[in-house]
Parts: structure tokens; sequence; C-alpha cells
């Protein structure tokens, strides 16, 4: 699951940079921190991420639920968020 989220965020990052200056591309990588996108960048990241997870899983996350995402989100990389979706996947799955 984790790999299929990860690609699905790669998706997101190549989305979200077609719109950034060349200089400042997101790097897709698990250590990218989030906190290169500005507040714009980062409500259309999570518009986005939850568009693909729904589209790769056919199931959609909240990713503003319980702050998930958002809370701290300057801490936040790739690879954490990829965790926190996975936990919401795999959460929701046992419900």
């Amino acid at each position: 699951m984790h790999d299929r989220i990860l690609q699905a965020i790669f998706r997101v990052i190549d989305e979200i940079n077609l719109q950034r200056p060349k200089r400042s591309k997101l790097a897709k990588s698990e250590g990218t921190k989030l906190a290169e996108l500005d507040s714009l960048g980062m409500a259309n990241f999570l518009v986005l991420a939850e568009q693909e997870i729904n589209k790769e899983f056919g199931r959609g996350v909240n990713l503003l639920e319980e702050g998930s995402l958002v809370d701290g989100f300057e801490r936040q990389t790739i690879g954490s968020a990829v965790g926190i979706i996975e936990r919401l996947l795999e959460r929701d799955s046992d419900d």
C-alpha cells in the first residue's frame, strides 16, 4: 500500500510542479518538506492528494480530518504524508 500511495503523491507533485518556476520545483522524494509550499500550494496539495488517493484506491480520505496532515505541516514531509494517508486508509478499511 505504501508504494501505491507514494506513487499517487508523486503524481500530485508532478501536477504542482507544472505551476512552479523551474528553480522551485518540489523533489519527488520522501524527504521533501511540505513547508516548501505556501498556503495556496498546501491547499492545492491537499485537494489533489485526496483526488489521487480516491482514484488509486476507489475510496476517499479526508486529509483535513482531525488535522491529520495540516497540523504541523511545516514539519511534514512527503514520507510522513504517505504514512498519514496509509493510516487513514487502514483505519477506514477496519470500519
